[in-house]
């Protein structure tokens, strides 16, 4: 069940948060935000090119050697953030394309902004947090 569970991550990246898929196989998915003009005009920020890579292990489930593939977790990696303009806009477009038990924070002030966190369908928490436009510097004379 690799190509599923991939399947299903790589779909909830792409949709929900706008990545793009670069490499697939039987156990690897690699995903990839880049500097892309379409995306900014759909909400997304602008701002540094980022690979996501998922990998599959093999385990064996039962007595009959029946195995399943799962992501690995891994021991080092606790959450993701991914900056937007609007937390509540994307709370409110994420509430029609996951379930009620995909949210582990609604828009909630904190660090001197607002954060809405999700997670992923292995599990994996991704924090949005809101932030606006980056002044521009400021001529000096």
């Amino acid at each position: 069940a690799t190509n599923q569970s991939l399947s299903t991550v790589s779909l909830f990246y792409q949709d929900c948060l706008g990545m793009e898929q670069m490499i697939v196989d039987d156990t690897t998915l690699c995903l990839r935000y880049n500097k892309n003009k379409q995306k900014e005009e759909e909400g997304f920020r602008k701002g540094v090119a980022t690979n996501l890579v998922f990998t599959t292990t093999t385990t064996t489930n039962d007595d009959n050697n029946n195995n399943d593939c799962l992501l690995d977790h891994g021991n080092s990696f606790d959450h993701m953030v991914i900056s937007t303009r609007n937390v509540e806009n994307a709370y409110e477009a994420l509430k029609s394309k996951l379930e009620p038990e995909s949210f582990i924070l609604k828009p909630t002030p904190m660090f001197g902004t607002k954060v809405c966190g999700i997670l992923d369908p292995s599990g994996y928490k991704v924090y949005l947090m809101e932030q606006s436009q980056p002044q521009s510097p400021q001529a000096t004379e």
